[in-house]
């Protein structure tokens, strides 16, 4: 069963051999190097004894005691420095035969699912900053998505990033320059996990590794899949089905030699006349057409005040109605209402009878 899934999965093979191929080039170099750090660690144990000897002489001078006590303590703590890098160079090489086993794959990717499938929003969202690194969204509709191809061999993305940090000349990666001023994306708020004691230490360094906006910054953009999407305009029955409905009436005209009932083709299409009425507006137009009432994206924002004194020195001054006001300023009728209701409120006037202002205009 699990061999047929990995067949499945095409881009598995490609994917380690090629961070196999991306270890192995830092590895070339590693073997001397680790030589020399072996040759210089048994300098330093020697240097040590030596000294140590010399400490334990009760005639040594001060002078030279501090001295031997000062180079002591550098070279133990360059002894220290070097099995620590040994260390890690043994952790790293099992660590990348562990990333790179396929069973793991397959267990990391059935835990996405069941973390997915259980509806949990706080480990959905943890499990799949492993895998995407950003969406940008933009004004067009248009949304980019980065996904790292290491997300689903666990601990790839670092030992990836560590052999690029030792083959580079460790300068700092262009994302981290980017956010030096303060431009770049800031770093994200860490989840709330809630686990087994035994399991929380390491759901909560799971949880600061995601939390930073550059976890993957020092990878090369080999390592990344970018996907484009583009969300779709949301439309309304009336603008889908505006061919159908205006054929359906033309149809029903032809049929009875006048013009069918809007209710008659309400009932039939199963919507309300307001909805069939647009619908054969929308035929006839030839496309949507806007609502002038309404505000367009991105307009510059109204001086709610001046536009309330407007309204009020129109209906106060000239007498015009209300419908009327609406009209000349391209809104509907009950925003007027409302804007004028609310500007009479804050000056503690009571509104007063338009008719009377027309008719005394009227008069002179």
């Amino acid at each position: 069963m699990e061999d047929q899934r990995l067949h499945e999965l095409c881009w598995l093979p490609e994917l380690t051999e090629r961070v196999r191929s991306h270890l192995k080039t830092y590895d070339e170099g590693e073997p001397s190097r680790q030589q020399a750090l072996a040759a210089e660690l048994r300098q330093l144990d020697a240097r040590i004894n030596g000294w140590m000897q010399s400490l334990a002489n009760p005639d040594l001078p001060v002078e030279l005691r501090l001295a031997i006590e000062a180079e002591w303590k550098e070279a133990l703590a360059r002894k220290r420095a070097i099995e620590q890098c040994v260390r890690e160079y043994a952790s790293q090489q099992a660590r990348a035969e562990q990333v790179l086993v396929p069973e793991e794959v397959l267990a990391r990717l059935d835990r996405l699912a069941d973390v997915l499938a259980a509806n949990n929003p706080t480990l959905g969202n943890l499990e799949l900053s492993f895998h995407i690194d950003r969406i940008d969204c933009f004004p067009d509709g248009r949304v980019v998505m980065r996904t790292c191809q290491l997300g689903a061999l666990g601990g790839a993305a670092e030992l990836v990033a560590e052999a690029s940090d030792a083959l580079t000349d460790g300068s700092m990666p262009q994302d981290a320059v980017h956010c030096a001023d303060g431009t770049g994306p800031r770093r994200r708020t860490r989840l709330r996990l809630h686990d087994a004691d035994s399991e929380r230490s390491e759901l909560q360094a799971r949880a600061d590794f995601v939390a930073d906006p550059h976890r993957f910054g020092e990878l090369d953009e080999q390592w990344f899949w970018r996907d484009e999407f583009q969300v779709p305009v949301k439309t309304c029955w009336a603008v889908d089905n505006a061919a159908a409905v205006a054929n359906r009436y033309q149809e029903l005209l032809r049929q009875n030699g006048k013009k069918p009932s809007l209710s008659v083709l309400a009932a039939e299409f199963q919507k309300s006349r307001p909805t069939i009425t647009a619908a054969l507006e929308v035929a006839r137009n030839g496309g949507p057409v806007r609502d002038r009432r309404r505000k367009d994206p991105g307009s510059p924002t109204v001086d709610a005040k001046a536009l309330a004194e407007e309204f009020a020195r129109l209906e106060r001054e000239e007498g015009l109605q209300r419908a009327a006001i609406a009209k000349r300023h391209g809104v509907h009728r009950n925003t007027v209402a409302r804007v004028l209701n609310e500007w009479y409120q804050q000056q503690g006037l009571t509104p007063g009878d338009c008719r009377k202002t027309r008719w005394r205009r009227a008069a002179e």
